[in-house]
């Protein structure tokens, strides 16, 4: 147990502290990329769970609330030398209830998916209950119940806490209780036979009065739970009361159940309007009185409330903004790479190339442009007006120019009309006009009569190898050979499986790479000959999964 010593003192304020700061750095870090030493912080927070990123509720922030809490009430708790402890003792009681809510929570995950990630985020759920416990319990030894001298009697008594106090205890507890519940049930709902037992309880009893039916239960459980374990409630530890039998002895469990159990008979709220006490205090002859408080005004201490609150709405609003801007840069850049790769695409156009457009007032209008002339200033192209046909549909194109180009419309484009169609001005609508078809957004080159390649890299982080798959949407090919092109030159790649067939075969090429030390990232020359013996040449680099391989001029 712990001991009433300035040292101890001074080791509850350090771990709140570093706790506290920790948290904040981490909320922090995940919205710098840059943030000084953000990724040492998250990983040591991951390694020691000092900080879940999991959110019961999607806008409120458990734990910011939490870090918040607690490094204000460490620093209250040390400037009033560790006898003001309401602020720090409340957040105990909420880490107690959120952590074991997690650990409830995720323990079916961890007998169906076990694995070290999951083990070590468990024992940090079961190490900072264990903590909370301590605390609370350290806490309680500390504090002294306030009393006044009988004006009748030459003896003490225990000071009633205020209507004011029962009040705010009640709300802030079922506050409390509503937020551990919905920490607990965002994970036990994932689990099938939880959330069909939840569907039978809303089929038997209604949507309504099924969720009701389960606060209840677990108001009934928080209640049980804290007031049996530490003789308060987070409620009452916020405004320094505490639950006593009225012969000034502790809760014991017929007591505490008896208490708990009251709370639910009809109209009991109503029962504080003409008294101080309830009738969950008189039919099971408790009370809750006030504690000895160090800070000289009361009333002061409970602006931290709506102090936090402000606090974790700075917080957010300034996390929210820099994430905003940041999704919005991200979302700028990706549609700027995106517009660079279609211009050189559009650059380097060949005859085989087929560029597709589609309507700005009609989306399933779709026409492909097919080059059939390219010139230094303008392309002369095929118009080929389709309707979209699901898999098959390069192949049907295909097989529908050949069978009708003859007879199909020609339109001579300039080179700058093509790449003014796609960067255009911020305040026009990016396309071009195809004479007699109308207004046509230019989506992509798609790749006809020849290989298109797209890769699925498999490189585990600090591996030694490197295993690339590779689809083919066009015609076979054949790989003939890879080459080193930039990043680890010393990785040695072998040809596992050569041939390129279409997708639609549901075969793959495969290429591997090795390496005697791990590899960090690659860039390789992929040299095939395709079906109409054609050779060409694609380049693939680590950071090309998901994109079509880059065809490179012969």
């Amino acid at each position: 147990m712990f001991d009433s010593t300035k040292q101890m003192r001074t080791r509850i304020t350090l771990l709140c502290l570093a706790t506290a700061i920790m948290g904040i750095l981490a909320d922090i870090g995940i919205h710098l990329p840059n943030f000084p030493l953000s990724w040492i912080i998250e990983n040591l927070l991951v390694a020691f769970d000092f900080y879940s990123t999991v959110r019961a509720i999607k806008d409120i922030p458990i734990t910011s609330l939490i870090n918040l809490m607690l490094l204000i009430g460490a620093l209250i708790y040390q400037a009033y030398k560790g006898r003001e402890t309401r602020l720090l003792g409340f957040s105990f009681a909420v880490i107690l209830g959120y952590r074991l809510s997690l650990f409830l929570g995720n323990l079916p995950k961890l007998f169906h998916q076990f694995n070290l990630s999951t083990s070590i985020f468990m024992l940090g759920n079961v190490l900072w209950v264990w903590i909370a416990i301590r605390m609370l319990n350290y806490f309680n030894q500390q504090k002294t119940l306030k009393t006044e001298q009988s004006e009748k009697y030459e003896e003490n008594y225990y000071v009633a806490a205020s209507a004011g106090q029962r009040l705010f205890n009640f709300l802030i507890d079922t506050l409390v209780a509503l937020l551990l519940l919905f920490a607990l049930f965002s994970y036990l709902l994932k689990i099938e036979w939880v959330r069909q037992a939840a569907l039978s309880l809303s089929d038997l009893l209604g949507e309504r009065m099924g969720f009701l039916f389960i606060v209840a239960l677990f108001r009934f459980v928080y209640y049980l739970g804290f007031e049996l374990a530490f003789q308060t409630s987070a409620g009452k530890l916020l405004t320094g009361t505490s639950v006593i039998k009225n012969d000034s002895t502790k809760l014991d469990f017929k007591t505490t159940f008896l208490r708990t159990l009251c709370r639910y008979i009809p109209f009991e709220p109503f029962s504080f309007v003409f008294s101080r006490t309830g009738w969950h205090d008189r039919w099971s002859d408790t009370s809750v009185v006030k504690e000895e408080k160090a800070v000289g005004k009361p009333a002061l201490y409970f602006l931290l409330i709506p102090l936090l609150l402000i606090l974790m709405a700075v917080f957010q609003f300034f996390t929210y903004q820099i994430s905003s801007y940041r999704t919005a840069k991200a979302y700028t850049e990706r549609i700027e790479k995106e517009q660079n790769d279609l211009i050189e695409e559009l650059n380097n156009l060949e005859t085989n190339d087929f560029i597709k457009t589609t309507s700005n007032s009609d989306f399933y209008s779709t026409v492909y442009l097919k080059p059939e002339k390219i010139e230094a200033t303008q392309i002369t192209f095929t118009a080929i007006k389709v309707s979209p046909e699901g898999a098959e549909q390069k192949e049907k194109i295909e097989a529908f120019y050949l069978k009708n180009k003859d007879t199909l419309p020609r339109i001579t484009l300039s080179r700058k009309e093509l790449i003014e169609a796609v960067k255009g001005d911020k305040d026009q609508l990016k396309g071009i006009r195809l004479p007699e078809m109308g207004f046509y957004k230019i989506n992509g080159v798609s790749y006809h009569f020849q290989p298109d390649l797209n890769p699925i890299i498999q490189h585990p982080y600090k591996s030694k190898f490197v295993v690339v798959n590779i689809r083919n949407f066009g015609i076979p090919a054949t790989i003939l050979k890879i080459e080193n092109d930039g990043g680890d030159s010393n990785i040695k790649w072998e040809i596992d499986r050569p041939q390129l067939d279409n997708y639609l075969s549901g075969t793959l090429g495969s290429i591997l790479g090795k390496s005697e030390e791990p590899i960090s990232d690659f860039k390789i020359r992929i040299y095939v000959t395709d079906s109409l013996h054609v050779a060409r040449v694609y380049r693939l680099s680590s950071a090309d999964e998901g994109h079509r391989l880059k065809r490179l001029k012969p």
